[in-house]
């Protein structure tokens, strides 16, 4: 695929990573499953919207401040990444999304991901 629009980096430094979340449109981050989904929260902090998989996990930590897509459906991923794409992204919004993103701190997640892993214990 050669779509200027679209980037595939591979590895990337703190430094490179941060560069290339205040400098997209959006970010999409579709996985099958996930331990907490830390990249989107990173990208909303930074402002930029993002284009996840609809599983528990992205609902809870991203809420309304995500644009959902079915991990397992290309069109439905494509589908969220054009609506994405082609939704304002106003001063108002860029705030919500950073304001968001930025709100959890370091003891929120260990906390959310210990949570996590007593209900696992104890399944």
């Amino acid at each position: 695929m050669n779509d200027r629009r679209l980037i595939f980096t591979g590895f990337v430094t703190d430094i490179e990573l941060k560069w290339l979340y205040q400098n997209a449109r959006l970010s999409v981050y579709v996985s099958m499953d996930e331990g907490y989904g830390m990249p989107p929260l990173e990208s909303l902090a930074l402002g930029t919207p993002v284009v996840v998989s609809d599983i528990d996990v992205m609902r809870e930590n991203l809420g309304i401040h995500a644009t959902y897509a079915d991990p397992t459906d290309v069109a439905s991923i494509a589908q969220a990444m054009t609506y994405e794409a082609s939704t304002e992204l106003t001063q108002e919004r860029i705030q919500s999304l950073r304001a968001h993103g930025s709100s959890l701190t370091w003891a929120q997640v260990v906390s959310s991901i210990r949570h996590a892993a007593e209900e696992f214990v104890n399944d």
